[in-house]
Formats: C-alpha cells, sequence, structure tokens
C-alpha cells in the first residue's frame, strides 16, 4: 500500500517525488508553507518509507516507478499536476512527462539528471547493501543517520531530529530496493535527446554545492524549451534541507511564473 502525505487544499495540486533513499520525511519541513495556497501531496516510493516492500525484488525498476506515479495520478484523478522529482524521484518525474505531457501542468528538476551521471559512490553502497542483506536495516539505518548528522548544512535542525529521520527512513527502506535502484540509477535510458519534446514550464533546480550534477543540470536547462535553471545559494544534493527558505522561495516562483502564463494565455 502506497504511503501518502498531504498539506493543504485548493488549485492545481503539488505533486512531490523524493529521491533514493529518502521518502515523504524528506519533505516535512517545507511542505506546510508551500501548502498555504495550494494541495501539496508526497508519496513514498515502492521499497521506501512506509510504502511497503515489493513481493517480487524484480518489480524495483524505474519503469515501474513511473508506473506506480502515473496511476496514483490517474486513480486519484488529480491531473493536471505540478510534478516536483528529487534525484531519483526526478528521474521518474521526467519519464512520466515525456510519456504522460498531458498529466502535468509544469514540472521542477531538482538535482537529477536525464542521463546517469555516474555519482553514485558505490564504494560506500556495496558495503552498505551487504551489511542490509547481513544484519538487517537497522544497522545501515545507524551509519546513515551518523552520516547525514556529520554532513549537516546548517539548515537550524536539531541533530537528534535529523538522526531520527534518517534512522526512520533507512530502517524503513528494502535492501533489495536499495540494491536495485542503486543499479537503475546507473543504467537507465539517457532522454537527453527527447527533452525537446517537455513544453511545459520547467525550473532546473541544483544546489550549488551539488557538483556532480550541475553539469547535468545545465544540459536539462538548455534542451528542454520552456526550462529556467535556479542555483539554490549554499545547498547541497538536498536543498529543501540544506536551505528551507531559499527553495520554498524557488519553488514558490516557479508556481507564480505558472500562474502568470496560465493567465496570460487564457485572457
Amino acid at each position: 500500500m502506497t504511503s501518502v502525505r498531504e498539506w493543504g487544499d485548493g488549485g492545481v495540486p503539488l505533486l512531490l517525488l523524493h529521491g533514493y533513499m529518502g521518502s515523504g520525511l524528506d519533505w516535512i519541513d517545507v511542505a506546510p508553507a508551500l501548502a498555504r495556497s495550494r494541495k501539496v501531496v508526497a508519496y513514498d516510493h515502492r521499497g521506501h518509507g512506509d510504502s511497503g516492500h515489493a513481493a517480487d525484488p524484480a518489480s524495483y525498476t524505474f519503469d515501474g516507478l513511473a508506473a506506480d506515479l502515473a496511476s496514483f495520478i490517474a486513480a486519484r484523478a488529480m491531473a493536471p499536476v505540478d510534478l516536483l522529482g528529487h534525484s531519483m524521484g526526478g528521474v521518474v518525474a521526467l519519464m512520466h512527462t515525456l510519456r504522460h505531457p498531458q498529466t502535468v501542468r509544469s514540472l521542477v528538476l531538482m538535482d537529477t539528471a536525464a542521463a546517469p551521471a555516474g555519482n553514485l559512490p558505490m564504494d560506500v553502497l556495496a558495503p552498505l547493501i551487504a551489511m542490509g542483506r547481513e544484519q538487517g536495516m537497522q544497522a545501515v539505518a545507524q551509519v546513515v543517520a551518523d552520516f547525514a548528522v556529520s554532513a549537516q548544512q546548517g539548515n537550524g535542525v536539531a541533530e537528534e531530529i535529523i538522526r531520527e529521520r534518517a534512522m526512520t527512513k533507512i530502517s524503513s527502506l528494502d535492501v533489495e530496493a536499495l540494491a536495485a535502484f542503486a543499479s537503475e540509477l546507473g543504467s537507465y535510458p539517457s532522454m537527453v535527446d527527447e527533452l525537446d519534446r517537455i513544453s511545459c514550464p520547467v525550473t532546473v533546480m541544483i544546489g550549488e554545492k551539488d557538483e556532480e550534477l550541475r553539469g547535468a543540470a545545465e544540459v536539462m536547462a538548455a534542451r528542454i524549451p520552456a526550462a529556467r535553471l535556479v542555483v539554490i545559494p549554499g545547498a547541497g544534493h538536498s536543498p529543501q534541507e540544506d536551505r528551507p527558505d531559499e527553495w520554498v522561495a524557488a519553488v514558490v516562483e516557479h508556481l507564480d511564473r505558472v500562474e502568470q502564463e496560465v493567465t496570460r494565455h487564457g485572457s
């Protein structure tokens, strides 16, 4: 069963897709600010968070995640949505937009890539996957929580909260999802040559310190006709956590631009 979080009401829904090893907790500090004037929805991908583990690990594919997204939007009659995808969620958002453009009013692609970027630290991930299979994901969660605390970007969130959230997310993550999506992130088909088919308003967002994905962001911003590149100062791979105020402002600016274009085209 898919685990869903919702904030606010009214307007075109803003649908948030978390990244690899994440969950709906990734949005908990910023969604309320966005929900002051609209409905905001986030769900946990299969194998992540509270959505449960798949009976068949072979179902942990990006095609499966894209199918989940299409089914989620259709089942809730949400279309069109403003869609925001982070990292792995951005890949899924991009896939969905190319396959079902009529369901997406606008798109935010955050710290993601239209082709494998080769930036996964497999020297770190492989031992964590082995640990998860041998000792359980609670042991992995302890390691990841320690790293999360040490990598804090100065966003004002207390260390105990950072640790608690990391423990919650990683403890519930299926180790086979951890392994499968690591492979998928390094091997999914490039969508770069299809980017010029995207006609909706797009913001390509990247944390200033996310140097490994900066080139990928610039490619998407250059190849998507209606795209703008926004760099979040001082942020790393997760700008909504590192610089939440700046991130909210950037998303609101994107949504305001979309509303202005809708008004202008409708007049």
